[in-house]
């Protein structure tokens, strides 16, 4: 067992250092959280966005059927040569939508894959903090033991009125 005295600066010094590291601990994961909110803001949002193209590209699938079906029934619509070129135009025009569509469907895909890889991190990372931090309080309270065996310090009860 140790028996070395430390001296009431040293005990300061040590409280002082460790009040710093528990101050930028929580400052920190404080900050980190507000981070994590943004980012399942941005999760959510992203969410949104992939259901809203999701239905977009329903959309666009109905109204390619319905013309891919006027097209094949044209004799019994009789369409003019006219309107079948014009249906034949609208439906390449919902193909390319289709494809554009697809496309940003498949960035914000993308999109949400990064937000959700940059939740986990953040998670990890204040999980970490929050352990440090622990390691700190700990460091603060055997401190505070050393402080009242030495006699550095006396607890005085409160007065009661």
């Amino acid at each position: 067992m140790c028996t070395r005295q430390l001296q009431p600066q040293q005990l300061e010094r040590i409280a002082a250092k460790l009040t710093l590291c528990s101050r930028s601990l929580q400052t920190q994961i404080l900050t980190l959280h507000r981070e994590l909110a943004d980012t399942r803001a941005e999760i959510r949002a992203s969410l949104q966005d992939l259901q809203d193209g999701i239905a977009r590209l329903e959309e666009i699938d109905e109204y390619v059927r319905e013309i891919q079906d006027e097209l094949f029934f044209q004799h019994e619509y009789k369409f003019t040569p006219e309107e079948v070129r014009s249906r034949e135009e609208q439906l390449e025009e919902l193909r390319e939508e289709r494809q554009e569509e697809v496309t940003l469907l498949e960035h914000v895909r993308s999109i949400l894959g990064l937000h959700q890889a940059s939740q986990q991190k953040l998670r990890e990372v204040i999980a970490r903090l929050v352990r440090e931090l622990s390691v700190v309080k700990r460091k603060e309270q055997l401190l505070v033991v050393l402080a009242l065996r030495s006699r550095m310090v006396k607890v005085v009860p409160n007065k009661l009125f």
